[in-house]
């Protein structure tokens, strides 16, 4: 696996307190990620679903005089749990695009990876949902724990860490000797298509490879066609630096650039509360 590549990451919590304390939540298909923000600064926080309690984060807020803001696929179902409380409901490709806004940028590939992955074209501060992949965080952790019985994605990394690629997947050197045109030689012509071999190292290895250069080259393709040149990668899984790493090379075969944000897992809430705070 690759190591040690420069990441180039963004905080996007520059965020101006305006008097009002606001409660974002990021109602996913698998978390609920909170993020609250009053003159104090920001408090994060993650729950799986058999652990969450709308009305429990309700009593330590002030709701009167807190906005809150939901979001996520599952948004509408906790909003009915707390009705007929007052709530601001954006959508994440609304949420999402804001991300770029709190980076100072305004053109853009945004690729959201969660469970599966979505891309936003962003273009005049406009985002666009452009398609998405079923590749995402749910195909790590499941591939994860089907063949490595591991549904840690922290101990998946580490394995990784001194894995082979070349024991699970060909490259283009192994089939042809001339190469494919702007490929080199050493990248990946099929994954996983090696059909015996490779220890548990290298099967983490092959999950990072299959997730991260699926979203990296769908990522990449969809800004050449659209002539941009920046892909701002948002998702819990880009806390795993190897997959970051791995769409970092993706992106320089096409001559692009990659931006990451800090607590990526977070993007979402970031973006929805600086959503709210171009509005008001």
């Amino acid at each position: 696996m690759l190591k040690n590549i420069p990441l180039d990451i963004h905080k996007c919590d520059k965020i101006i307190y305006k008097g009002i304390p606001i409660l974002c939540m990021d109602c996913g298909s698998s978390y609920v990620k909170t993020l609250f923000f009053d003159n104090n600064g920001f408090v994060t926080s993650k729950y799986s679903y058999e652990n969450f309690s709308i009305k429990e984060i309700l009593k330590s807020v002030d709701t009167k005089n807190t906005v809150i803001i939901l979001t996520g696929v599952r948004g509408d179902e906790i909003h009915k749990e707390i009705s007929p409380l007052f709530v601001i409901r954006y959508t994440e490709m609304e949420c999402i695009s804001a991300i770029a806004t709190s980076i100072g940028i305004d053109q853009a590939i945004i690729a959201s990876i969660g469970t599966g992955t979505f891309f936003i074209v962003l273009e005049n501060n406009t985002g666009i949902h452009f398609g998405g992949t079923g590749i995402g965080g749910g195909t790590f952790i499941g591939l994860a724990a089907r063949l490595l019985n591991i549904t840690d994605p922290v101990e998946v990394e580490k394995l990784a860490e001194t894995g082979n690629l070349t024991k699970i997947n060909h490259t283009i050197e192994e089939l042809t000797n001339s190469g494919i045109s702007y490929l080199t030689n050493d990248y990946t012509a099929s994954n996983f298509s090696k059909l015996s071999g490779g220890s548990p190292n290298d099967i983490a290895a092959g999950i990072h490879s299959l997730v991260a250069e699926v979203i990296g080259m769908m990522g990449a393709q969809i800004a050449v066609s659209h002539k941009i040149k920046t892909i701002i990668f948002t998702g819990a899984v880009c806390k795993n630096r190897l997959i970051c790493e791995r769409l970092v090379m993706c992106m320089e075969l096409f001559s692009l650039k990659a931006i990451f944000i800090d607590k990526p897992e977070f993007g979402t809430c970031f973006g929805g509360i600086m959503r709210y705070s171009r509005e008001v």
